[in-house]
């Protein structure tokens, strides 16, 4: 098969952790893929060695036919209904002659999203005019009535957790897809003393590390977390934050303490270098709450968190719906920073806990997120579809 993944940012997007690890298997396995990026693609860099033809939307609509026989896609398989997204992919059906099979991913809320983007309620969104709508929205985001069409018209959709199946159209087919994880790269490994040291963290500290980017959608947990942060030190419990990712303009801007003193920002930082960052960690926490974020998401970090055998707080909704709490990891009661810091001192104070929290965290991620078992549920599906 000749699949296209379709990607709503470049190759630095957190999405790219799973496209990139489905489309490598993919080649592996004998099939062709190309992964179109809006943009940016000399950003290819950040991805460990792909087997996978990297394209702009622009390159692949100029030549559709950009697979190694020259013919054009079979499958397309669109990461999230947003509208670029959808552009992309309704500009990319017209330019071949036989329309590829659609599949639609979803991962988010996307009604949320949009929501908490514009500050309107998603049925202000849907009911607006079309000119408000488009000052309001731009192509990162999913369009509140077009989207839905999207949805509807796709020959298949795939979903990261089974809650999002509430916003599929009734007789389009799914398929449950969670991420895969590269265990090579993710395994429980011992904290490297020369990068502790060389990140300046202090013998007394407690390490937390936070492999993950800012946006408007998780400011306000973000802020959570850096106020337990505060809330450790305070406390008397020396506690460094180590973070990766990228900032939105407002996020640090918004904090009204000083909280330098206690988080070592990164930025963005290698994917080949994120198991040493993780492997120093004490404890990881995946801060939130329940809600209509969280309940229909699986954030990106969480499946290497686990992985790498530490100790992971998270709130109980997403995969924790599929864990024992305090078995593969511990649950927040609320998400407070209280309630964060709390359930972080409970665990430095508890080595026992902590090794078997690891081993278990680290058998659940083996078991739902294996690369090949995850890779021929997909194939199998598309191979359903072509075959319709």
């Amino acid at each position: 098969m000749n699949i296209l993944f379709v990607n709503y940012g470049d190759f630095t997007t957190n999405s790219l952790n799973h496209i990139a690890g489905f489309a490598n298997a993919l080649c592996a396995a004998g099939h062709a893929c190309v992964v179109a990026v809006p943009s940016g693609k000399a950003s290819i860099s950040v991805v460990r060695d792909p087997l996978f033809i990297p394209a702009t939307y622009d390159e692949a609509l100029a030549r559709p036919g950009l697979f190694p026989d020259a013919r054009p896609a079979d499958i397309i398989h669109a990461w999230t209904p947003r509208e670029g997204v959808r552009k992309f992919v309704l500009g990319y059906q017209r330019a071949i002659k036989t329309p590829a099979r659609l599949i639609i991913h979803l991962e988010d809320n996307e009604r949320h999203l949009i929501a908490a983007y514009t500050g309107k309620t998603f049925d202000e969104l849907r009911t607006a005019a079309p000119d408000q709508t488009d000052r309001w929205l731009v192509d990162g985001l999913p369009h509140p009535l077009r989207h839905e069409s999207f949805l509807r018209v796709a020959d298949g959709i795939t979903h990261i957790v089974d809650r999002l199946k509430e916003h599929v159209p009734s007789d389009v087919p799914t398929q449950l897809l969670p991420p895969p994880v590269d265990f090579n790269l993710y395994h429980p490994t011992a904290p490297d003393a020369a990068l502790r040291a060389e990140l300046g963290l202090r013998p007394e500290e407690k390490v937390l590390v936070f492999t993950g980017s800012n946006t408007f959608a998780n400011e306000p947990e973000m802020r959570e977390l850096y106020l337990a942060i505060a809330l450790l030190n305070q406390r008397g419990t020396p506690t460094r934050l180590v973070r990766t990712g990228f900032n939105s303009p407002t996020f640090l801007a918004s904090l009204a303490f000083d909280y330098q003193a206690f988080v070592l920002d990164l930025g963005f930082v290698a994917k080949s270098k994120l198991p040493g960052l993780l492997a120093l960690a004490d404890v990881l926490v995946q801060p939130g709450q329940p809600g209509p974020f969280n309940d229909y998401r699986l954030p990106s970090k969480l499946p290497e968190f686990l992985a790498c055998g530490k100790p992971v707080v998270l709130p109980p909704t997403n995969i924790a719906l599929l864990m024992q709490d305090s078995r593969e990891a511990v649950f927040l009661k609320t998400g407070t920073p209280e309630d964060i810091a709390d359930t972080c001192q409970r665990l430095f104070a508890d080595a026992k806990l902590c090794a078997a929290l690891g081993q278990h965290g680290a058998a659940f991620a083996r078991r739902h997120f294996d690369t090949a078992t995850n890779t021929r549920a997909l194939a199998a599906f598309y191979l359903s579809l072509i075959h319709i």
